[in-house]
């Protein structure tokens, strides 16, 4: 088993650190003050996870990937802010891997970085987490070791609050991917040796330029601004990455076999949605519903209303969705720049037409932090 005390010597190049999460800030978070940094002696509650090969299914494309605990998504977890929490994790991957609680202020040695926080946990090995939550919010977890995160291998993390000051009738989590493993032949790894070969050339082909998105306030967003930035993703003329991925997931479901969420007209519905991709930035719509930003990357906002959030590779935003509506409607994350979207389904349940009715694809004001 790994003991989390001590780690050996080694030198990492750019791409090394890239693709392995890169957010060194997070990884170094015992310069936060005010964390609960001690270790509980006796949490309160164990969460198991493993780390293992397992069959996914992508519509009627089988692929061998990663995951944890057997599913893709990985567990969602819900856990209290300020109580202790820990968990056993056991690696059964054939290879060196960890779990970086993305976002979570804890101390170092349970912060899941190999080389830097802690020592890997080997193949057939175990590790035990343990910290206390200090602040809720909107987390995730996932490998902080090489391209494994391009796998399946990753989960959420709900802290509750201790006093929630928003008020709503379902909290329901969306999680956001780019996908290739296993497609075709295709592997995380693959198409790294291609992009070195390559050497990564900036942006995709230049498409078209459109304007769908605008500002808050309804106006042509001015330079710089978010709505700016969508727009030139949108048209080729800033990278949106360097790979084209042939899947984009919602809860780990694919635009021709759709994630669902069913709603209760005059219900208030908090979205939790978690961008996990690894080179993607997607934008985020629910039909023609007014979505209220509330939270970001686990902090509480000053409440904005939008039609659409911008979300960057490794953020998570929440939201409020008042279901006023009736009918079935498309639930969109858009890859921006890119030429495919993640798409699930939001239906009333006094819906009767199969179809889900898109949102507007132009004139759309964006959000995001």
């Amino acid at each position: 088993s790994a003991t989390g005390q001590g780690t050996s010597e080694r030198t990492f190049d750019r791409r090394e650190i890239l693709v392995g999460g890169g957010l060194a800030a997070l990884a170094l978070g015992g310069a936060w003050p005010g964390a609960a940094w001690a270790t509980p002696a006796t949490p309160r509650v164990t969460h198991a996870l493993q780390l293992a090969p397992t069959d996914f299914s992508i519509g009627d494309t089988h692929v061998r990937t990663w995951a944890f605990n057997g599913s893709i998504p990985g567990p969602e977890f819900r856990v209290k802010q300020g109580r202790p929490v820990r968990f056993v994790v056991k690696n059964d991957l054939p290879e060196e891997s960890s779990v970086h609680w993305h976002g979570i202020r804890l101390a170092n040695a349970m912060d899941g970085v190999p080389g830097i926080t802690q020592d890997p946990i080997a193949p057939s090995g175990e590790f035990v987490y343990e910290f206390v939550p200090p602040d809720a919010g909107t987390y995730f977890f996932h490998p902080h070791v090489g391209l494994q995160l391009d796998t399946g291998l990753y989960g959420s993390l709900i802290v509750e609050a201790t006093h929630e000051r928003q008020a709503y009738d379902q909290d329901v989590v969306i999680v956001l991917d780019d996908w290739l493993d296993g497609v075709k032949g295709r592997s995380p790894m693959k198409e790294y040796m291609r992009l070195r070969k390559i050497g990564m050339p900036m942006g995709m082909r230049p498409r078209t330029p459109k304007r769908p998105y605008v500002g808050l306030d309804g106006r042509t967003p001015a330079a710089g601004s978010l709505g700016w930035i969508a727009n030139a993703l949108e048209s080729g003329s800033t990278d949106p990455g360097d790979v084209s991925y042939p899947y984009y997931l919602m809860n780990g479901r694919p635009p021709e076999d759709p994630w669902s969420l069913r709603v209760h007209p005059k219900q208030r519905i908090r979205l939790r949605v978690i961008n996990a991709a690894a080179d993607t930035i997607f934008s985020f719509r629910v039909g023609e519903h007014p979505l209220t930003v509330i939270a970001c990357d686990g902090q509480d906002v000053h409440p904005i209303e939008t039609d659409a959030v911008v979300l960057g590779m490794g953020e998570r935003i929440d939201l409020l969705l008042d279901a006023s509506q009736s009918g079935a409607h498309e639930i969109t994350a858009d890859a921006l720049g890119k030429s495919n979207k993640a798409v699930g389904v939001l239906r009333y349940t006094t819906a009767t037409a199969a179809r889900a009715t898109p949102g507007s694809a132009t004139n759309l004001r964006v959000a995001g932090y």
